[in-house]
């Protein structure tokens, strides 16, 4: 999961609501309402972690000087309680194979530990430093095993003033090693916090059977330097003040020093997937996820018309309280990802037929951004076309546009997806259906008997090229049937003897 969302806790379940900040009123800090910002991170999609240590640094200062070293892509997090007075680490603290940190005595010798050992992310006392690149303790474990714990266990000794409405930084353990990161808002005047007990039904809610709270003050903050890492997780409350760092909104904007962070140097490949499935909430004003059963028989396409707006940006518009369009779609694509908004099994307001007009009620919607490279979004619609029509066992006649929806009230069509259109001619879109149908029915070659099949050669490029080379010449190596020696290939007892004989001849 990497998401951008408001939730409340009623009656131990998790609502979701539309990103929208009020002072007062639905949706308000005094009905219950705050922000988290989640961020799920594979295994395979971790390079490097590091335990940094620094007095005096905010999280993305820490963040800066590993770009500045090391370069690539961060996450760094803010790592466990502190002593305010001095900044060491609260509770025994493993850096590299070494205790940098002991407990606290009579307070925090069974706290639990986030921490990184031979390639995997664990939560768990660790009584030994040995293989260990770094653990941090936490307190209080919110889950274990699936289930919600409350109240905290007696021997973690968790401070009383963690127990309240609190702004967050959670670490939790998906069934696959996943490391989920989780900050929750609740230090300004629009977001509530949470409870640890409510922190643990959101863990719970959002698949960590494993989770511990680490700081659990003001200083809750997460810094990335990837540019579509922080976009999907932020909206620009600071209006532009904040170069890395997701935070509550203090009164300055800033985030605030917490000596120490954890990062993370991953491969955003494997972070960030090209499919991100981030539906609307049902309660999403304007009715635009009316949640009505879609039994699709077309895919129409659309394009958004706005040339700088991105994927990430048409998702967020679904939910911003200034939108009052009852309009929505169950795809939005970029040249960089796609956003599922809506259920492929529920209808979007997307065609301008009519509320229960065929369009919106038969159709999945797709909408093409017009902005950054868009021959690269195009190659991506091509793609997920042809996934989803493969997937359902269609033909390109189940391909729409928006306008082959009229309006039933006047039969008014839509010029979308406008850069199709071409002054009536369709060009794009007959182009773009072409395309499809390519993928979907590739040509099938058939070899011609009178022209003899080129051999594949695997030798040229190879180390060993020139003694392979030779050995062909001398007859010595002979190859396989399809013309290829295969150099790389271990070699049997046979073809050792094969090989010897041939030499002494």
């Amino acid at each position: 999961m990497i998401a951008h969302k408001r939730i409340r806790i009623r009656s131990g379940k998790v609502e979701e609501g539309p990103l929208t900040y009020p002072r007062s009123g639905q949706y308000s800090k005094s009905e219950g309402w705050t922000d988290i910002r989640a961020v799920d991170v594979p295994a395979a999609a971790v390079l490097r972690v590091e335990l940094v240590t620094g007095k005096g640094k905010t999280v993305s200062k820490i963040l800066a000087d590993m770009v500045k070293q090391h370069g690539g892509n961060w996450i760094c997090f803010n790592a466990s309680y502190f002593n305010d007075a001095n900044g060491a680490l609260l509770g025994l603290t493993y850096q590299d194979g070494k205790a940098i940190y002991p407990d606290v005595s009579g307070k925090t010798e069974d706290r639990p530990h986030l921490y990184y050992k031979n390639g995997q992310f664990g939560i768990g006392r660790l009584s030994s430093p040995v293989s260990v690149k770094m653990a941090v303790c936490g307190v209080p474990t919110l889950s274990k095993a699936g289930k919600a714990i409350d109240p905290p266990p007696t021997a973690e000794k968790t401070p009383s003033d963690v127990l309240g409405d609190n702004p967050r930084m959670i670490a939790g353990i998906k069934p696959d090693g996943t490391l989920g990161l989780i900050v929750v808002d609740g230090r300004g005047p629009y977001d509530k916090g949470l409870t640890t007990k409510e922190a643990s039904i959101m863990a719970v809610h959002f698949g960590y059977p494993e989770s511990v709270n680490l700081d659990g003050g003001g200083s809750a903050t997460l810094a990335t330097n990837n540019r579509l890492l922080l976009d999907a997780l932020e909206i620009d409350k600071a209006n532009g003040k904040r170069t890395y760092h997701v935070a509550d909104m203090s009164a300055n904007y800033d985030d605030r020093e917490t000596h120490h962070a954890v990062c993370i140097q991953f491969d955003p490949d494997k972070l960030l997937p090209d499919y991100i499935i981030d539906h609307i909430p049902t309660s999403t004003l304007h009715n635009r996820r009316p949640g009505h059963k879609l039994e699709a028989t077309t895919i129409t396409f659309h394009n958004v018309g706005n040339p700088t707006s991105t994927a990430r940006n048409e998702r967020n518009w679904l939910t911003n309280p200034n939108n009052d369009v009852t309009a929505s779609y169950n795809i939005v694509l970029d040249d960089k990802m796609t956003i599922e908004c809506i259920p492929l099994n529920e209808s979007a307001w997307a065609a301008g037929d009519g509320a229960n007009g065929p369009g919106n009620r038969t159709s999945i919607h797709v909408e093409i951004c017009e902005s950054g490279n868009y021959a690269r979004t195009l190659e991506r619609a091509v793609d997920l076309a042809v996934k989803m029509l493969k997937e359902r066992n269609w033909g390109v006649d189940r391909l729409r546009r928006h306008w082959d929806w009229p309006r039933p009230s006047d039969g008014y069509r839509k010029i979308c997806p406008r850069l199709m259109y071409d002054g009536g001619t369709w060009a794009g879109w007959i182009d773009f259906k072409a395309r499809i149908s390519a993928a979907l029915n590739p040509p099938i070659v058939t070899p011609d008997p009178e022209q003899p099949t080129k051999p594949v050669d695997d030798v040229t490029g190879h180390w060993a090229q020139d003694a392979l080379r030779e050995a062909i010449k001398d007859g010595v190596l002979a190859g396989y049937p399809d013309g290829t020696i295969r150099p790389d290939e271990p070699l049997t007892r046979a073809q050792y003897a094969v090989i010897l004989s041939r030499g002494k001849r």
